[in-house]
């Protein structure tokens, strides 16, 4: 399948070129799982310095899940796709206020799994 601006919609994670498509699919995933059919599913982004993504899930009005996808490069070549962990300590990298603090650069990030239920898991963790 191809996306309307010639990107093909990607069927695995291991295939993502782009936080857009990794979040893109998280949500087509979760869509098709039978205990969130009554949930709204989104994928937004890219946003900010980093071009994150994200991915929420709501029942009714409740945020159930959330996730933000962001893309680190690599010395040796393609990078790895990392999600945001709001629950860990800030890094302090960035002056409070910088242009880094606010685009987010202080929050810890960590190495998204490659298997799709392994960081589906990760959307739902509060």
């Amino acid at each position: 399948m191809i996306k309307g601006y010639g990107r093909k919609t990607r069927l695995k994670l291991t295939t993502c070129q782009f936080t857009d498509e990794v979040t893109d699919l998280l949500a087509r995933r979760i869509r098709q799982l039978p205990q969130y059919k009554d949930c709204k599913v989104d994928s937004m982004g890219p946003f900010g310095l980093g071009a994150t993504c994200s991915v929420s899930v709501k029942r009714n009005d409740e945020l159930i899940g959330f996730l933000t996808v962001g893309y680190e490069p690599s010395e040796s070549g393609f990078g790895c796709f990392n999600y945001r962990d709001y629950n860990a300590p800030e890094k302090h990298t960035y002056p409070k206020d910088s242009i880094g603090d606010i685009n987010g650069f202080n929050i810890q990030t960590h190495q998204l799994p490659t298997e799709i239920n392994e960081a589906i898991k990760l959307v739902f963790e509060h």
